[in-house]
């Protein structure tokens, strides 16, 4: 998985993970707090991983059974609940970037002979970039593109 844990796609079992999800959220939280008190608004945006944007659901579904998973957007539907929990917008990238790679057979992750894997490429780049602005436009700043 290209440098992430395996068990970031998981309900936490261990000390460990219940410990590192707790840090987490609770960070959102203050950084929701600290960009409010200054009047601005907050929104998090959640990344991706190259295991979650195979353009071949084949692949997607192999990597899931050799990593032992059951469901790639495990921490992207965790930070949208804190979200709604906590009163903040969050944009999944994961799901919509899935279905680009899908519809279009791109990878949006490396190039070359990582091509899959590692940070976006420039059409990685490109999706998240359109997904974010339709995303300030239309929740954030109330217009829509």
């Amino acid at each position: 998985t290209e440098g992430w844990e395996v068990d970031v796609y998981r309900e936490p079992t261990t000390p460990a993970w219940v410990e590192a999800w707790r840090v987490t959220e609770g960070i959102l939280l203050l950084m929701r707090d600290e960009v409010r008190s200054k009047g601005a608004k907050f929104l998090v945006v959640t990344g991706t991983s190259g295991t979650q944007l195979q353009p071949d659901p084949a692949a997607r579904e192999a990597s899931m059974r050799t990593l032992g998973i059951e469901n790639l957007f495990y921490p992207d539907t965790r930070i949208k609940a804190l979200g709604e929990k906590a009163g903040f917008p969050v944009l999944n990238l994961a799901a919509p970037m899935q279905e680009y790679a899908e519809s279009h057979k791109a990878f949006l992750h490396g190039q070359g002979n990582l091509t899959g894997l590692g940070h976006w490429n420039q059409t990685g780049h490109h999706v998240a970039g359109e997904l974010v602005a339709r995303k300030l436009c239309a929740d954030i700043l109330g217009t829509q593109q």
